[in-house]
This record gives C-alpha cells, structure tokens and sequence, in this order.
C-alpha cells in the first residue's frame, strides 16, 4: 500500500510540474483565514481569489464534483477558524453544514462560485459582530449601526445621544474611552471610507455627487476632508485605484 501511494505521490508531482501547477501558497490561505477570523472585509476578496483560483480538476475528473470539493473543503476549514475566533461551535457546524447542503445542489461551476462568495461573506459579517460585541458596548455598538445606515445623513451628536438614550456628554466620553477617537472623527472617517469605495467601483458617480450623497456640506469641504484622511483628492484616488480595478478584473 506504501509504495502504491508514494507512487501516486510522485505521479501527481510530475504532472503538476509539467502543467506549471502550484497551490494557493500557505501565506495567502493563512491571510484570507485571519482576516476572516477577525471578520474583515478583506476576508471577501481574498476568498474569492483563492477560491476561483484553485485546481479542482485534480480531485475529480468531473468538473463540477471537483469544484463541489474545494468547496467543501474551504467550508470546512472555515467553520474551524470561526470557532477558533469564538464562533459558537453549534453556530458554526449549522453555518457549514447548511452551505455544504446547498453546494450539493448546484449544477453549474458559477453556482458553486456565487455560493462560496455567499459563503464567506455570511462567515464574515458574523465574525466582525462577535469581534465587534466583544470589544464595544451597547451604547457605541448603537453609534457605529446608526452612522454605518445614516451615512447620506448630518448626522449630530445629539441625535445619537438621543437614539441611544443617553446624555451627550457621557455618550462622547464612552465612546473616545472604547474607540479611541471622537464621534465627530468616526462618522468623518467612515463616511471617507464609503466614499473610497465608491469612487474604486463606481465610476458614474462623479466626486461631486459621492459628496453630496454622503452629506458633506460643499464639494470643496468634500475634497479637503477626503485629502486629509487619505492624502489624496478623490480625483487623485480614482485615477488611481479604479483603473488598478478595471485591469485586476481583466486579468
């Protein structure tokens, strides 16, 4: 049996040699993983990357069971490190069980694909909400929710005092406590930060517009505001991240 499979082994190596194949490396697998773990977006993109990058044809000679697989497979390993971040396991092995159960299901590659996508996004949204409640009280936990659905809005302080039922001055004070910065320098920064994807994604918008949809009071308070938090115009950050877009999904 030993040698039988050490003769496989060896088969297997030439072959992917010969058709210039190689596995996702540790160190990307690892990245998409922790990010994931920590429930960051990032763990999206990455995921999809390593997914729809794979070799599935080596497990299977059957295209779509082969995809079926390296979808079980990167489910698996992903219910792991879930419950690794603190997951409640039971939660976990239902995520995962359910998702393996609709992947039996696909009959086509880009099922499988729009599946997996779904998959690591729902890991990830419950991933940064057990971070999120791990690290942050209600009160801030209610400021970030209301900012995050509000973002087109003027958002004061004393609407989120009263949203959160509580006195402006205690809500400022617990907030800098648990966050580190104002309320005033979160709503700015995540308002810069939807407008950073805006202007990567959607080039139909002008700066203008984003500015005015995020409720910024001018375009010109829009540009000074978005150059101090990112050293750049949006002009700038367009010209430059857009087009690196444009060509990753060409590649």
């Amino acid at each position: 049996m030993k040698t039988n499979i050490e003769k496989a082994l060896q088969e297997t190596f030439f072959l992917n040699r010969e058709k210039n194949f190689s596995h996702t490396t540790y160190d990307v697998e690892m990245l998409q993983y922790e990010t994931l773990k920590r429930g960051e977006d990032e763990a999206i993109p990455l995921g999809k990357q390593a997914f729809e990058s794979a070799e599935p044809h080596l497990l299977s000679k059957d295209k779509l069971r082969g995809w079926k697989y390296m979808f079980v497979a990167s489910t698996t390993i992903i219910c792991r490190y879930a419950m690794d971040g603190g997951m409640d396991s039971e939660m976990s092995y239902n995520l995962s069980d359910l998702f393996i159960q609709r992947a039996d299901l696909c009959n086509s590659v880009q099922e499988i694909f729009d599946l997996h996508d779904e998959m690591v996004r729902t890991y990830t949204a419950k991933m940064k909400d057990i971070c999120r409640n791990d690290r942050f009280s209600v009160n801030v936990l209610h400021v970030m929710d209301y900012v995050t659905n509000h973002l087109h809005d003027r958002i004061t302080l004393e609407e989120l005092a009263e949203y959160t039922a509580v006195t402006p001055s205690y809500l400022s004070a617990v907030f800098k406590k648990e966050t580190g910065m104002t309320i005033s320098d979160y709503i700015r920064r995540t308002k810069i930060e939807a407008a950073m994807k805006l202007l990567q994604y959607y080039d139909d918008l002008s700066a203008t517009e984003i500015g005015e949809y995020l409720a910024f009071s001018s375009a010109s308070h829009f540009t000074k505001v978005f150059r101090e938090e990112t050293g750049m115009t949006p002009k700038e950050y367009r010209k430059k991240h857009y087009r690196k877009w444009k060509e990753d999904g060409a590649k």
